[in-house]
């Protein structure tokens, strides 16, 4: 059963492994704990086994995706866009307008479930992620204009 819920400083250690396993650049423990207390992080659990999270800050009406990660073992089988719905239906009830994100221009799969998500292109950062890793920006509209 996938169950989301908001982590808590308990979850330090699993965020912690699964900065290490997903991300070439990864928080450490402080910077973890630092995302929890001034952030909205939230926990993905499949049959209570810690799965992933994704990780926004929430300025008025608008969010920024911070992170977004899923244990290598666990993909493929659409937690992230789980995941991702589940916090886009939560924005929504906060009457949270539009959502904006970063990801690497050469990441593909990462591109490709924003893409099926909604997300579309803004611009690109150069450097963004260090020299020749550059950042797509992307924007998703929750209240679409009719």
């Amino acid at each position: 059963m996938v169950q989301v819920r908001k982590a808590t400083l308990s979850d330090i250690h699993h965020l912690l492994a699964l900065e290490k396993l997903c991300f070439s650049s990864y928080y450490n423990e402080s910077q973890c704990v630092s995302e929890i207390e001034n952030c909205e992080v939230f926990v993905l659990n499949l049959d209570q086994r810690f799965c992933g999270y994704l990780s926004l800050k929430v300025l008025t009406s608008e969010a920024e995706i911070r992170r977004l990660a899923i244990h290598p073992e666990f993909r493929r089988k659409k937690l992230a866009s789980y995941l991702l719905n589940y916090v886009e239906h939560e924005l929504r009830k906060s009457q949270v307008s539009a959502v904006f994100l970063e990801v690497e221009l050469t990441n593909e799969p990462a591109r490709l479930l924003y893409e099926k998500a909604g997300f579309i292109p803004l611009a690109i950062r150069k450097n963004y992620y260090g020299w020749q890793r550059h950042a797509l920006c992307m924007k998703k509209d929750l209240f679409p204009f009719a």
